[in-house]
């Protein structure tokens, strides 16, 4: 064979034989199970090329233009179909359309430099076939282990669509048979609508509902003159609806049950939205002069009919205008998702009058593109009155971004309120404590390599701490070997924070937690995927550890710490803790409630 050759390969493709097969190999996929799959094959036969530095080198480089992008697309084609769109949230740590252009760029760029045989293994069929088209254009020779099969697209639709709305319709049964509390405001009393995520872990043994994102806000509004609802949004619970519903009257607390409001042309208006997503944007897009349509094709195609429930939310305040349900404020949270943004346009919509206020109850990340605006988009882009932030130093990273000062302000750390009670004198009896990400891929990549790198230590204490949202047995069951001396613990973050030495962590808000606790932190980087990196804002703590043996060298470099440098790392983290997490009183507290 000569000149340069592109194979090009499904990441579940099962090759018989690439004996004699003489180059390079780049494998493009966050499935670390098949990344160990292939590392196997291709040992001793080809040549890998690690990606993770290049791949985040390239996110930094693309972020802005893309958002620009997505910001451009957005004053064009303003709706509930846009903003309920995949396409518009930006949320890559669900969404893979950013990082499959970021695939896309980095290896065009290696086509520039690379001569000979070069593999990609990919997990996206869209990024092969571009791939396909940019090397043509470079004088490759390309060929396929496995070709895609015509109309995939169609099909991959109609699987989503009908699967979409046959969920949507099931669960808008459930809602609807499970019955719900007083859904009345108190008398002569300003409301309040808390929005908020409910998962198992809220539901505690004594009855009393523990909220996950806005801890003792209500217990607050109450003592001062409010009435107040929550409007529960179940997530992961492994009880029925009808119970949960039923555990709720049993409270004395207000829930508001949203299916027992819609009307039928509520769920069809939903429908009819989820459709014109399929057909949003229109035409060709590029991005940094790279044609991406066919990524934007793909994921017009992968997640329309995904985003039903969000945009049923659309009507809710409606529906609860026509029941006169009157309330002075909204509280929700702040990511910018897909949820809060429907809310607002209905209430922009339906209840003009009503205050909207929202909380960024955790971290932010400079990949977790969702979070912000662009200046231009936030002309227009459905936001609430108000940002609440849990300390300055995260309100000036939202304004940096793009949003107007005038918006955002600090206020209360709500679900921090421990780390001002820190316990630097506790036992430390956790060697390692590792915390679980919500996503399960990344939770998949922290267990596999964290086992790798500490199985043969049962020496030490290692806990592991699943997300409270995510299944624990799910994530367990797809990594083997899982070392004896791992615990599994159930109880809260804030128990186990300060019984530990240090933290082992990828993508997740805990691993900011730690610092700001004086807690040591091993950041673990992605194999071939976005580092979800809260730390990514400061230069001397952004680095990733990548392998087995990178975490472990540093994890036991950190628990060697002397007491002086400990006693330095607490004092960086006590900076940290009072720029970001604002201590909850009622000056704090206040901000919730005062006129905008």
């Amino acid at each position: 064979m000569t000149g340069n050759i592109l194979l090009l390969a499904y990441v579940s493709s099962r090759p018989k034989n690439i004996d004699g097969l003489a180059g390079r190999c780049i494998f493009l996929s966050q499935d670390y199970i098949e990344y160990l799959r292939w590392k196997e094959i291709i040992k001793d036969k080809l040549e890998s090329i690690e990606i993770n530095e290049g791949l985040q080198k390239t996110a930094h480089h693309l972020r802005r233009p893309y958002m620009d992008l997505v910001a451009e697309m957005g004053h064009k084609y303003q709706s509930p179909a846009w903003w309920a769109s995949r396409i518009s949230e930006k949320n890559t740590a669900i969404n893979y359309l950013f990082l499959y252009c970021c695939y896309l760029h980095l290896i065009k760029e290696k086509l520039l430099l690379l001569n000979g045989t070069l593999l990609v293994v990919c997990e996206s069929w869209e990024v092969l076939r571009s791939l396909e088209e940019c090397a043509k254009g470079l004088g490759w020779d390309t060929r396929w282990v496995r070709r895609p099969f015509p109309a995939q697209h169609l099909l991959i639709l109609w699987k989503r669509m009908m699967g979409g709305i046959l969920r949507f319709l099931y669960k808008a049964v459930l809602g609807k048979l499970a019955g719900s509390g007083s859904a009345n405001f108190k008398e002569n009393l300003p409301g309040i609508l808390i929005h908020t995520y409910v998962d198992e872990g809220c539901f505690q043994k004594n009855g009393v509902f523990k909220d996950r994102y806005f801890p003792g806000l209500k217990e607050w509004l109450e003592k001062n003159g409010y009435s107040v609802l929550t409007l529960p949004v179940l997530y992961n619970l492994k009880r029925s609806y009808r119970s949960a519903w039923k555990w709720f009257k049993q409270t004395g607390q207000k829930f508001l049950n949203p299916y027992r409001y819609y009307r039928i042309s509520d769920y069809l208006f939903a429908i009819r939205e989820a459709l014109k997503q399929v057909f949003l944007p229109e035409g060709p897009v590029t991005l940094k002069g790279m044609d991406v349509s066919l990524l934007f094709l793909a994921e017009r195609m992968n997640s329309s009919f995904g985003t039903l429930d969000s945009l049923l939310c659309y009507r809710l305040p409606q529906r609860l205008s026509q029941a006169g349900l009157k309330m002075d404020r909204l509280i929700l949270e702040y990511e910018n998702m897909i949820d809060e943004k429907l809310l607002i346009l209905g209430f922009r919509k339906y209840l003009p009058e009503v205050k909207l206020i929202s909380f960024q109850h955790g971290a932010l990340y400079p990949l977790l593109l969702c979070n912000y605006v662009t200046r231009e988009e936030a002309e227009y882009a459905p936001l609430p009155d108000r940002v609440i932030c849990n300390g300055e130093f995260f309100r000036e990273i939202l304004i940096q971004e793009g949003m107007s000062p005038e918006r955002v302000v600090a206020g209360p750390a709500l679900r921090y309120a421990h780390l001002w009670k820190a316990e630097e004198k506790a036992e430390k009896s956790i060697d390692l404590l590792i915390p679980l990400p919500l996503m399960d891929r990344e939770a998949v990549e922290l267990l596999s390599k964290v086992s790798r790198a500490f199985r043969d230590r049962p020496d030490l204490k290692i806990v592991l701490k699943p997300h409270p949202m995510s299944s624990a047995e799910k994530i367990l069951g797809r990594v083997k070997d899982i070392p004896s001396h791992f615990k599994l613990a159930q109880v809260s973050m804030q128990e186990l924070i300060f019984k530990t030495r240090v933290m082992v962590a990828i993508s997740s808000s805990s691993i900011y937690e730690a610092l700001a606790a004086g807690v040591p932190v091993v950041v673990v980087g992605r194999e071939a995927a976005l580092d979800l990196n809260p730390l990514g804002f400061y230069n001397e703590m952004d680095k990733v550890f990548i392998s087995p043996d990178q975490i472990r060298e540093e994890a036991s470099r950190l628990m060697s710490f002397s007491e002086e440098e400990l006693k330095s790392y607490r004092e960086f983290g006590k900076r940290i803790l009072k720029s970001s997490f604002n201590p909850i009183n009622d000056e704090t507290l206040s901000v919730f409630v005062e006129a905008k």
